[in-house]
């Protein structure tokens, strides 16, 4: 599904915006000290996304506009639960760097098994 990251002059003006607005200082978190290739035994997951809004109104937006955001954006379902999903997997989130900002998360899991 083609989405606007297939478009590179219109997804790097609005991730370049995204940066200047504290993006970027996330994004250095996500790789800073990251190796390798798939996760190794007793290593940590990182992750930045955009999930499911903590706040009633925004989330039935979210839900509502999911259809058409889904399209446009190639797949993309910005209604997630993203942390349900990763501690459903076997991960724990960790209280240490979670960080929060409207509807953007990041943190650092680890398998809990």
């Amino acid at each position: 599904m083609r989405g606007i990251e297939q478009i590179p002059w219109l997804y790097d003006g609005l991730m370049s915006l995204q940066d200047r607005l504290g993006l970027r200082r996330w994004r250095r978190w996500l790789a800073g000290g990251a190796g390798g290739r798939v996760l190794a035994p007793g290593g940590s997951l990182r992750m930045m996304e955009h999930v499911r809004s903590r706040r009633r109104l925004v989330a039935k937006l979210q839900d509502l506009g999911q259809p058409v955001w889904t399209r446009v954006q190639g797949g993309c379902h910005p209604n997630r639960d993203t942390e349900a999903s990763v501690e459903a997997a076997g991960f724990a989130i960790q209280a240490e760097g979670r960080r929060e900002r409207g509807v953007m998360r990041r943190f650092t899991a680890r398998s809990s098994t």
